[in-house]
């Protein structure tokens, strides 16, 4: 019994309380909050559409979808004027965020935005809104430190170890999202059938929709299944040492190949890609910035 508690314990301090570099924080925090903030200005034109009182959805349709409790901001704030207001006050906390000022602060605010969005517009909300809001939360409780911050440009600092518990829940939440996907898929047939991309290529959500598809239908399967094995195989590649490279990059051609032909979804392809920064470990940014300095500089 005593080995298994020391079993326990080793597990715990290794998961959630060795040290890591604080700037695999920053490099999160600074990501999350551009994208976050690319993410707001593509809401901004439709902000009193989705969010005010003079909407699409009345709030009180809203909070009967949420029968247990209701959590936004957008409960109090419902005009037009406090709306913009909030969205307003939102993005300078972003940006805060991505220079490290105040950051506790700021971070709170940025995961009360998406909260509050989140519950306030279900009929909106979109698959990186939510990763969005699950990262607002893993940055608002992780090790801020000081690295990459607008302080440390003037005072200079030196790097911080912190615990790893914040890039460890981070972690997890990327391998969760990702196999839930792949669970979710095999319960449709037609992905288990391998005509999902066919009809994909043929809907509104294609960048180029029309019969062109057609006869692509064989191979458009195997893609559709070689899309389900990287899904699943990403996660495994992230966590292991010697093959993030190869997840990193498995990652960026799914995302990326996703966004050539679809409409609309370049900011799913960034906000993936910014989780996949909690990936990074001691010695990666000292190798990323000896790669960029053994550049030749333009003349």
């Amino acid at each position: 019994m005593a080995s298994l508690r020391q079993s326990i314990l080793r597990l715990q301090n290794t998961l959630l309380w060795r040290c890591e570099d604080e700037r695999i924080y920053a490099a999160v925090r600074i990501g999350f909050a551009l994208v976050a903030f690319a993410n707001l200005i593509l809401l901004w034109p439709d902000r009193l559409v989705f969010l005010s009182n003079r909407g699409l959805v009345d709030q009180g349709v809203t909070m009967a979808h949420h029968p247990w409790i209701y959590l936004s901001v957008f409960q109090w704030i419902e005009n037009p004027a406090g709306v913009t207001s909030f969205l307003i006050f939102s993005g300078f906390s972003m940006l805060l965020l991505a220079l490290g000022i105040l950051p506790r602060t700021a971070a709170l605010v940025v995961f009360l935005w998406h909260l509050s969005f989140v519950a306030r517009a279900p009929v909106v909300v979109t698959g990186w809104d939510q990763v969005l809001q699950a990262f607002s939360f893993l940055v608002l409780i992780s090790p801020m430190g000081r690295a990459w911050s607008l302080v440390s440009c003037w005072r200079p600092m030196v790097v911080a170890m912190v615990p790893r518990y914040g890039l460890t829940l981070m972690r997890l939440q990327v391998a969760v999202i990702y196999l839930q996907t792949v669970l979710l898929k095999l319960g449709s047939p037609y992905w288990r059938n391998g005509e999902f991309m066919t009809y994909y290529l043929l809907s509104h959500n294609s960048r180029r929709p029309g019969n062109w598809v057609l006869p692509y239908e064989g191979p458009l399967g195997l893609v559709t299944f070689v899309a389900l094995l990287a899904e699943c195989a990403i996660p495994f590649l992230l966590f292991a040492g010697r093959t993030r490279f190869w997840g990193f990059l498995l990652g960026f051609l799914l995302h990326g190949g996703i966004s050539l032909v679809s409409r609309n979804l370049e900011m799913f392809f960034a906000t993936m890609l910014m989780t996949y920064l909690a990936f990074l470990r001691d010695g990666d940014v000292e190798k990323i910035g000896q790669w960029f300095r053994s550049k030749p500089v333009p003349e």
